[in-house]
């Protein structure tokens, strides 16, 4: 689903896509006044009646529908742009994990260009925070590539082909 979002963004842009996202959320802020709101709880009352006329139980409770149409009232007297800023800092969705840079060792949640990659390219890649990286490094768990800068682990390290050769980086062979 991610990847399909991605395709819409690429094919209108940055500018059009943030005006697009934007127009949507509010056009459906519009609709959360107290009036569309009272009518939606009446709806609500409506759909459960039936529901328990039919022997049947509601999956959500009335004043869980309320809560619900009167959240998504109060926020809609926020700025669109102010919603997508809090989501984006405060806000996990199921998937997210998958996206959210953590520090390997202590779970710290990195955010953009906080962290050190180390084995960049390999399946075992991962990311530490300063404080994590730096005791790797104090501890020979992570080396430095003097020549190319790139963090890497032991078990990646290129062995010299006789005995006279020095182990070396698996990036740049050195």
């Amino acid at each position: 689903m991610l990847k399909e979002i991605q395709k819409i963004r690429d094919e209108y842009q940055d500018p059009v896509f943030r005006m697009a996202l934007e127009h949507m959320i509010r056009t459906g802020m519009d609709h959360f006044n107290e009036e569309t709101v009272a009518v939606g709880k009446a709806i609500a009352r409506e759909n459960d009646a039936m529901i328990t006329a039919g022997g049947g139980l509601s999956i959500f409770p009335i004043p869980l529908q309320d809560a619900i149409l009167d959240c998504a009232a109060a926020l809609a007297k926020f700025e669109a742009t102010e919603i997508f800023r809090f989501v984006k800092h405060y806000v996990q969705f199921e998937g997210d994990e998958k996206l959210t840079k953590r520090c390997k060792n202590c779970d710290k949640i990195l955010r953009g260009d906080d962290g050190t990659l180390v084995n960049d390219g390999y399946e075992d890649a991962f990311y530490e925070c300063d404080l994590c990286h730096e005791y790797s490094m104090e501890d020979g768990s992570v080396i430095l590539c003097d020549t190319c800068g790139a963090y890497y682990t032991a078990n990646h390290i290129r062995e010299g082909k006789n005995e006279d050769d020095d182990d070396t980086c698996p990036y740049c062979s050195d």
